[in-house]
């Protein structure tokens, strides 16, 4: 409740607890930040009829008020209306949400391969192949923000394309001189919240926890390794490299979950 607009704890309180709207109601009115998301799933959820609405077209009526008057903070996704039914949300309610939220990002082509297509270990992940021409990449995802010579030790050792979208990276690295696709690596700093990246076949991706690698795929195949990966996510800032035959799967160790998945 702490973390709730004072818009909805003010309401709730008045009808859960006091019973009193009217005092209530003029503090919702003088609310003008945009409204978020578990507000509006809190408010379809009210125990009705009640002492200020004795029915859901009334309660849904007010919600749509207090929408078209504050906004909404988020821009409405695919997840964010499934929720936003499952409270019982009209078709009405949900086209005024659209209405009077920031508007969606059209998302890149290269995400939506990922999106639509699982990390396969030894094989590749958007859609693209181990072995696949740098070329055939660029046509199939589209051109990356940067193809960066890698060198090492002096020595040019493999080219990187990357792709990014917000909080979302995928790096695709070619051989020299062949230009051919030989390894993989994706993350996201918000952990997979928008389900972006679709993952394996076995269920898990970014985002998946600690005890869900080890259900479904068991301890790993070569020692750990420790590094820091999650310096900018994380209190520590370490990391814990999880090898299984062809996918490494990169544990942030404050949080215990998936941040980044190799492909090799």
């Amino acid at each position: 409740m702490k973390r709730l607009n004072q818009l909805f704890l003010v309401v709730f309180c008045g009808i859960v607890l006091s019973g009193v709207f009217v005092s209530g109601y003029s503090k919702i009115q003088a609310q003008t930040s945009p409204i978020n998301y578990p507000e509006i799933n809190t408010a379809l959820k009210t125990k009705l009829p009640n002492r200020v609405f004795k029915t859901k077209d009334q309660l849904i009526t007010w919600v749509i008020s207090q929408i078209k008057i504050r906004k909404v903070d988020k821009p409405l996704t695919k997840d964010r209306e499934e929720d936003l039914k499952q409270a019982g949300a009209t078709e009405e309610l949900i086209e005024v949400i659209r209405q009077n939220s920031p508007a969606l990002t059209e998302s890149p082509k290269w995400l939506s391969e990922l999106v639509k297509n699982p990390i396969i270990p030894k094989v590749g992940m958007a859609g693209i192949k181990m072995g696949m021409a740098e070329a055939d990449v660029i046509k199939i995802l589209g051109s990356p923000i940067q193809l960066n010579p890698v060198f090492i030790n002096g020595k040019l050792a493999y080219y990187a394309l990357l792709y990014q979208f917000k909080e979302i990276t995928l790096g695709i690295y070619t051989s020299t001189p062949e230009h051919q696709v030989s390894a993989f690596r994706v993350y996201d700093e918000n952990f997979n919240q928008n389900n972006f990246i679709k993952g394996t076949d076995e269920g898990l991706s970014i985002g998946s926890s600690l005890d869900q690698l080890i259900k479904l795929k068991g301890q790993p195949t070569a020692p750990l390794a420790i590094h820091d990966q999650c310096y900018r996510l994380t209190s520590d800032g370490k990391s814990t490299h999880y090898y299984y035959e062809g996918i490494t799967f990169i544990v942030c160790q404050s949080n215990k979950l998936i941040y980044m998945i190799d492909v090799r």
